[in-house]
């Protein structure tokens, strides 16, 4: 689905009259938007499941994200469906927002039911839904670690921690979205991600026609392999000084009726939608498939040989 529900605008006012369609006439200065409004709403919201609500399950199962910015645009995103950006307006008559995507596809108005620093909840008085949202002050998901060592090999004077993930098409290729950084005072790692993927990359995903992404960790030398990637071919770039010991991150996106994809991924029945932590499972020496993060150490190994390290990508 898309990623807000599709129904018809709504303008009381026009209503009120007889009217029974009715065009964006503009958006609300944001001078004249309430002064708690303005506080608590210009933020980035994350809908959460709430029992006392009736909530749309593929918003919640897909973590929908908000953005409201001050200059009355607004940006959505889930790892449901694509993302989408527009215009927002607040009603002080009723209390209400209207998000207007700038797509020219029909708008969605919520009554604010519940506001503050911490949680809002917007009521969809057309559909009955309800939506609880949580702010959102870190990252979406982290990935985080010790850095260990196989044999005496030192970090690299200018370290560069990127994801690569595979991309479809005939020959291998990859992407890279997601950086990191290294402490070598504490000798750990971390990566965070704050947004999802743009539907720019999600359809190269390599897995169930764009459904399916893994990405592996590598640490280099230099930054040229991460500027590089399109050229990655598979192959190991000589610049390589670590990787994760036997995990890979996942991505799932969007819903997966399409049995065909689940009969050929049939690892993919094991994970949630958006990111998480998938843990290499040997099958034979040539396949194989992965299963949640068992919780043992994320480990970034340092090493001059990877490919003892290196979790294959597989798809069976």
């Amino acid at each position: 689905m898309n990623a807000l529900p599709r129904i018809v605008l709504f303008c009381s006012c026009l209503f009120a009259l007889g009217v029974t369609s009715c065009k964006e006439s503009g958006f609300t200065p944001w001078e004249t938007v309430p002064e708690n409004i303005q506080k608590y709403f210009t933020q980035r919201w994350r809908v959460v499941p709430d029992s006392t609500q009736i909530q749309d399950s593929d918003l919640i199962s897909g973590g929908w994200l908000l953005d409201f910015h001050s200059d009355g645009s607004y940006s959505s995103s889930s790892s449901n469906s694509s993302s989408s950006q527009g215009r927002w307006r607040y009603n002080a008559a009723d209390s209400s927002v209207t998000l207007q995507p700038t797509d020219g596809s029909q708008g969605t108005t919520f009554r604010i039911d519940t506001i503050s620093s911490t949680r809002i909840v917007l009521k969809n008085p057309l559909r009955n839904f309800a939506y609880s949202f949580q702010a959102v002050s870190g990252p979406l998901f982290s990935l985080s670690g010790r850095i260990v060592f196989d044999k005496n090999i030192a970090i690299p004077k200018n370290p560069n921690l990127a994801v690569f993930w595979k991309a479809s098409g005939p020959n291998d290729s990859y992407f890279v979205w997601g950086q990191g950084t290294i402490d070598e005072v504490t000798k750990t790692y971390t990566i965070n991600f704050n947004n999802y993927p743009p539907d720019s990359l999600v359809s190269k995903f390599y897995g169930c026609s764009g459904k399916v992404g893994v990405g592996n960790v590598y640490l280099f030398s230099d930054a040229k392999a991460a500027r590089q990637a399109s050229d990655f071919n598979g192959l190991i770039p000589q610049n390589t000084v670590g990787t994760l010991r036997g995990k890979s991150l996942i991505f799932l996106f969007g819903n997966f009726d399409n049995t065909s994809c689940l009969l050929n991924v049939p690892w993919v029945n094991f994970f949630p939608n958006g990111y998480s932590i998938g843990r290499a499972q040997y099958q034979s020496p040539k396949s194989g498939g992965y299963v949640p993060d068992d919780g043992s150490p994320t480990d970034l190994v340092i090493t001059d040989d990877p490919l003892n390290y290196i979790t294959p990508i597989w798809w069976r």
